[in-house]
């Protein structure tokens, strides 16, 4: 007869066979098997210095690059746009050192005016706060939709930012600063008054982040309606994981006629990029059209050299 004392000697007998057999498997097993992993992660480990190494050694390469870039611009901008006006408008999330290297840079083009002009939010007229507001700042009919108050609101800024202020009445740009939908920039350490601002058949360049086509296309065709020289250049730094770069061009790069009329820069993040701007805009001036960069779409990185 099987008593309890069979039982409970079976179980014992079991786990100290397992017992056992886990001591033996790691005598046997455990050691090559830690070895094998020690050796794997050292190799990891080396891999990733060499990584290093090579990451170390491009940055350098691309600090001494921009370093190049920028010892070179005096001489590649210099008298590119003399005696012409240029506005920049800045869209606010775009980058504000790429947008001073920007302005910088143009300041050393000869232009005859520079103004920065920041576009805030509320210009992209979301909320219907915003869309009463510029439908009585534009004049236009109570029942304007967002695309008419977005075509109307850049075609009227466009135009004053180009041509200047009326002669007689209240000044647009006053009145888009005052209910908060645009504000200057300071270039030279001075910001202007708003009646200082454009005029004189000023040439634009409109800086964007990438994903903000339907923005660019308006200002676009506004440019295009009131024969503007435009310049469009994206930003491509911090995108969403949903934006590819040359996603705001592409409103330009899509369109025959805006192709064919309208400069684009799809690197203006870059030292490079923002020379790339300023020449861009001193070509259109002699009715070049350039499409720059490093995206789809893009010709080259700067446009073919000519003399002055």
């Amino acid at each position: 007869m099987i008593n309890f004392r069979f039982y409970l000697v079976s179980i014992v007998a079991v786990f100290l066979a397992l017992a056992v057999g886990v001591v033996m498997g790691y005598g046997v097993l455990g050691q090559p098997t830690v070895k094998g992993l020690q050796s794997r992660i050292d190799t990891i480990g080396a891999k990733a210095e060499e990584q290093r190494v090579v990451n170390d050694l491009l940055s350098s390469e691309l600090d001494s690059a921009n370093s190049g870039v920028q010892s070179a611009v005096p001489f590649a901008a210099t008298q590119r746009l003399a005696s012409t006006r240029v506005a920049v408008i800045a869209a606010r999330g775009v980058d504000e050192n790429a947008v001073d290297r920007i302005v910088k840079d143009f300041g050393t083009s000869g232009v005859s005016g520079l103004d920065l002009v920041w576009l805030e939010e509320s210009w992209r007229f979301k909320s219907e706060k915003s869309q009463s507001t510029a439908i009585r700042l534009l004049g236009l009919e109570s029942g304007a939709n967002k695309a008419e108050i977005t075509q109307a609101a850049n075609t009227a800024l466009a135009e004053r930012l180009a041509f200047g202020s009326s002669i007689t009445g209240s000044d647009l740009l006053n009145k888009l600063i005052d209910s908060g939908f645009v504000s200057l920039g300071g270039v030279g350490g001075s910001t202007p008054k708003p009646s200082e601002v454009g005029g004189a058949q000023a040439q634009l360049a409109l800086l964007v982040q990438p994903g903000h086509a339907d923005e660019v296309k308006y200002f676009a065709q506004a440019a295009i309606n009131k024969q503007i020289l435009l310049a469009v250049a994206e930003v491509f730094i911090n995108p969403s994981e949903n934006v590819e770069r040359s996603s705001s061009v592409t409103a330009i790069l899509g369109n025959e006629e805006f192709k064919n009329k309208i400069s684009t820069i799809d690197n203006a993040e870059t030292e490079i990029g923002a020379l790339a701007v300023v020449l861009a805009l001193g070509d259109l001036k002699n009715g070049v059209v350039n499409h720059l960069g490093v995206g789809e779409g893009s010709q080259r990185l700067l446009p073919v050299w000519w003399r002055l």
